[in-house]
């Protein structure tokens, strides 16, 4: 499917949706959620959200532990949580970028984040300013029409 003008790339759109989620607000924005593909990334920021929230929580008794987490061969990980107290367990298939976004957030929350060999602050923070170039670029070239 073709993206729809004045609108921004997929990985920009998630990244924003889960680190700053009043960006792209689905009343302001409505014809941008008219789009299965867009839909589907507002769930995945979504379900991202849930997984930040869920392992940053304050209180001891509703913060998830994390069982495993495991590096999968394309970058991403696996990772498997559970929060005793509520008998929650989850399993989330995450992409580099999402692992990423996960790992910023909960290190912009001032929470602990979740560690994965290989994967510093750098590495989150370069491969989320990649996913954001687009959307950059475009605000730029609007900007200049503009002016």
């Amino acid at each position: 499917m073709t993206r729809m003008a004045n609108t921004p790339h997929e990985d920009a759109l998630l990244v924003a949706l889960v680190l700053a989620p009043g960006t792209y607000s689905r009343n302001r924005y409505f014809d941008l959620y008219r789009d299965e593909t867009r839909r589907r990334v507002h769930r995945r920021a979504l379900t991202l959200r849930s997984i930040v929230r869920h392992l940053g929580e304050l209180s001891p008794m509703r913060r998830a532990r994390v069982v495993e987490l495991d590096s999968r061969a394309d970058g991403g990980a696996v990772l498997r949580y559970e929060i005793e107290s509520l008998g929650l367990r989850r399993t989330a298939m995450l992409s580099e970028l999402e692992l990423a976004v996960v790992r910023h957030a909960l290190r912009h929350a001032g929470r602990p984040v979740i560690a994965l060999e290989g994967r510093e602050h750098g590495v989150d923070r370069h491969r989320i300013d990649a996913a954001l170039a687009p959307l950059a670029d475009s605000l730029t070239a609007l900007t200049s029409v503009a002016t």
